[in-house]
């Protein structure tokens, strides 16, 4: 299947996102101020944001999956404002099952607070949180409902002995595992031990930089050197099932670390994309992307097909704002 055939007439199979929904307060500004300085605000919007939840809002659009499952932490939207306001968006317009969600009676839902550069379309986050993380006792109660019944699992890296501690648990009952790894607070060696329970992982840019590296392709060798990936692609007899490593590289496209078909052999290849004039609005670029490929893998796509049509709607993503996509996007 290509992108041109359209991945919403494939509709099967339910995908579930472990993950945060924030409130997400987006100031548009004309450039990035000096330290004790002033400026005026273009234009301010309040949206729901949070990388899971965005993963999910763009699957739904892509319409890959049958079904969508977020598992997140949430205040009683029955007490709380921006939590309905959450809930209203994921299950009533999206159509995101939120029976999984994990309640807390108190604390707020998290905000962000994002400035957008018009000069140069990047994106600064300042993040409050007063909300508890998903817990491990929550997820496990959920686990007996899920079983065969979800075909594709994503973990969005928060906590890592908690993601660790989810992840081994969801392997036996979900046939397909993803780990997405964003911000550099993560210690690498807890990362680097949950390659293991997983099939696809995306790393990102500023991760990867943040290990001292400057670009992706001696990152992803570094791991084949190190043993981190085992010397042949795809599942080996001691259960890895570490299928490919992705790591989005902005204006650059992505690097893939994956096996090649018909060996025992990994590769590293670079996935271009086409150059964007203008950057409008950054935000949510990278979940658009892990949601279309994640969605273009679970219909068959090849891996770097896969990654190539996550490339053009993160870039889609770019030259609009926010997440609702017409449906020209995705073909």
């Amino acid at each position: 299947m290509t992108p041109q055939d359209g991945l919403r007439s494939y509709k099967h199979g339910s995908c579930l996102v472990v993950g945060i929904a924030t409130i997400d307060v987006i100031n548009t500004i004309p450039e990035f101020p000096a330290e004790d300085s002033k400026i005026r605000v273009t234009s301010s919007r309040r949206s729901r944001g949070g990388n899971g939840t965005n993963v999910l809002v763009v699957c739904a659009q892509i319409g890959a999956f049958q079904a969508l499952h977020w598992v997140g932490t949430l205040v009683d939207p029955l007490v709380n404002a921006d939590s309905k306001f959450i809930c209203d968006e994921l299950s009533g317009h999206y159509g995101i099952s939120l029976e999984s969600c994990e309640l807390v009676n108190a604390g707020s839902m998290p905000t962000s607070y994002i400035m957008s550069s018009d000069a140069t379309g990047s994106r600064t986050i300042f993040h409050h949180r007063n909300l508890p993380e998903l817990s491990v006792a929550h997820f496990a109660s959920q686990l007996p409902l899920w079983q065969g019944q979800i075909s594709w699992a994503h973990f969005e890296c928060r906590d890592t002995t908690a993601t660790s501690a989810m992840l081994g648990l969801a392997r036996p009952v979900i046939p397909v595992l993803s780990l997405e790894v964003e911000g550099p607070r993560h210690a690498w060696a807890s990362v680097k031990s949950m390659l293991h329970l997983v099939d696809y992982v995306f790393i990102s840019q500023v991760y990867v930089t943040s290990l001292g590296f400057t670009d992706a392709i001696a990152f992803l060798n570094s791991l084949l050197d190190d043993g981190t990936v085992p010397q042949k692609g795809g599942r080996d007899p001691d259960g890895v099932r570490l299928k490919a490593i992705v790591c989005p590289w902005g204006a650059t496209g992505a690097f893939v670390r994956h096996g090649l078909a018909h060996t025992s052999n990994w590769a590293v290849s670079h996935v271009p994309v086409e150059p964007v004039a203008a950057v409008v609005d950054s935000v949510g670029a990278g979940d658009s992307f892990v949601a279309a490929t994640i969605s273009a893998i679970h219909t068959g796509m090849p891996i770097l097909d896969a990654v190539a049509f996550g490339c053009r709607v993160g870039r889609r993503k770019c030259m609009q704002v926010g997440l609702e996509f017409d449906p020209d996007a995705f073909t």
